[in-house]
C-alpha cells in the first residue's frame, strides 16, 4: 500500500487500485484499477486540472485525469493522526525487506516488534519515544526462513497486529 495527501485528498495505491478520500480516510472512493501491483504515483495539478500517473510491477502506467480541488487558504490539514494504527506491511507477501508504517496520535513510548508463529520474539524494530505522528520503518527478514510472521505495535494508545508473509 503506498498513501500519499495531494490536491486536498488521500490518495491510495493498494494492490492492483487507485482509491482517493476527500475526508481524510473516513470513505474511499475506487478512482481505477491496473493488471498489475502498482508501486508508485506522481502528481501534477495546473488551476483547474488534476493529472496522476502511477506505476506498477511491469512496466504498467496509468494516467488519471481530473477536476482539481480547490483549496481555501483557511483550511489546514492536520498530520497527526487520530488514532493509533499499524498498517499492512507493503509488499506482502514478502522477499526479504518489507515497510511498516505506523501512526501515533500522541508522544510516547513506541515498541515494534516481530515474532514468530509461536509467539517467540524474533527482533525488536523500535522501542524509543516518538512525537506525535506517521511513521514508516524497513524490515529486512533475510537470514530468516519463509513463513508467517507477525509484527506488533505497542503504544500508550494502543496495541495493534499485523500478520506478514515471507516467501523466499
Amino acid at each position: 500500500m503506498f498513501l500519499n495527501f495531494f490536491d486536498n485528498r488521500y490518495w491510495m495505491l493498494l494492490a492492483d487500485a487507485i482509491y482517493s478520500s476527500s475526508d481524510k480516510g473516513d470513505t474511499w472512493v475506487w478512482e481505477t484499477d491496473a493488471d498489475d501491483a502498482l508501486r508508485d504515483i506522481d502528481f501534477y495539478s495546473d488551476d483547474t486540472d488534476l493529472y496522476a500517473w502511477a506505476v506498477g510491477n511491469n512496466g504498467t502506467i496509468l494516467k488519471y485525469a481530473g477536476t482539481a480541488t480547490p483549496v481555501r487558504e483557511d483550511e489546514s490539514i492536520s498530520s497527526v493522526p487520530q488514532n493509533v494504527h499499524l498498517i499492512q506491511n507493503y509488499p506482502n507477501p514478502f522477499n526479504p525487506v518489507t515497510s511498516i508504517t505506523y501512526k501515533v496520535p500522541r508522544a510516547g513510548k513506541v515498541s515494534l516488534k516481530v515474532y514468530g508463529m509461536l509467539g517467540e520474539e524474533i527482533v525488536t524494530l523500535l522501542d524509543k519515544k516518538q512525537p506525535a505522528g506517521s511513521y514508516r520503518i524497513t524490515w529486512n527478514a533475510a537470514g530468516l526462513p519463509s513463513g508467517v510472521y507477525f509484527c506488533r505495535l505497542f503504544t500508550e494508545g494502543g496495541t495493534q497486529s499485523i500478520k506478514m508473509l515471507f516467501i523466499q
